[in-house]
């Protein structure tokens, strides 16, 4: 498959803090990445970063000619006096006369159950709630036929009912995702590939092709693996001393 876009050696430091150094790994097309790691590891602002909302201190990003990306950020943010549909509409048609646009954002719309729910298109965005904006603000970026998503803590604000919903719409999607998960059974029912931010390992991230649950195997071995190395050294250090 073709790549989108490429991380060579990203580092970032906030407040004097290094979040993170030498990130490196690759998005190809049809990729389900999760990126996970402890509160405070970087991981939105790494996808701040891929959105170019942000510069990196080190490395680059590659993009490819074909990468379309699109941004769902874990709080979006609405014009008040725009409509659902204009929401909807105003990344890829901001003068909301294209017709076929049009057609398009009502079939999202519809797709995402605001019509069996009772919620019209005219209704103002600032009126729904966190669940709906929610789905209003995904539908406004896959309107631009994004070819990778990134997605920031995707389930907040979501039910029982809706996070299934979106479980079966990525899965069934054919575009790359890149997404920051605290959802446990989300996330492994989402991805097939995990990488953890997190400098306790000694390339400051873990990219482990597979579920979750492969995953925490994978990381159980070598953090198992890396205690005895740590243990034999300071055994060795002893007796030399």
């Amino acid at each position: 498959m073709a790549s989108l876009l490429t991380l060579n050696q990203l580092g970032k430091s906030q407040g004097g803090r290094k979040l993170f150094e030498k990130i490196s790994f690759g998005i190809e097309e049809r990729d389900n990445i999760a990126l996970i790691g402890p509160n405070g590891a970087g991981k939105t602002t790494l996808l701040n970063i891929l959105a170019k909302k942000m510069e990196s201190d080190e490395g680059e990003v590659f993009r490819s000619r074909s990468c379309r990306l699109a941004y769902l950020e874990q709080s979006p943010e609405f014009n008040a006096k725009n409509s659902l549909l204009e929401t909807v509409l105003e990344k890829a048609d901001p003068s909301f006369q294209d017709p076929g646009l049009q057609a398009k954002a009502y079939s999202l719309i519809s797709k995402m159950g605001f019509d069996d729910a009772g919620i019209y298109a005219d209704i103002n965005c600032n009126d729904l709630s966190g669940g709906w904006q929610k789905k209003a603000a995904l539908a406004r970026e896959l309107l631009t036929e994004p070819n990778l998503l990134l997605l920031d803590e995707p389930t907040n604000h979501l039910d029982i009912k809706s996070i299934i919903w979106l479980e079966n719409f990525l899965n069934d999607s054919n575009f790359a995702t890149l997404m920051i998960t605290h959802d446990r059974s989300f996330l492994q029912n989402t991805s097939s590939v995990i990488v953890e931010l997190n400098r306790c390992y000694s390339t400051g991230f873990l990219k482990i092709e597979g579920d979750y649950a492969e995953f925490c195997r994978i990381k159980s071995d070598i953090i198992g693996a890396q205690a005895q190395a740590e243990q034999s050294a300071k055994q060795k250090l002893i007796k030399e001393i």
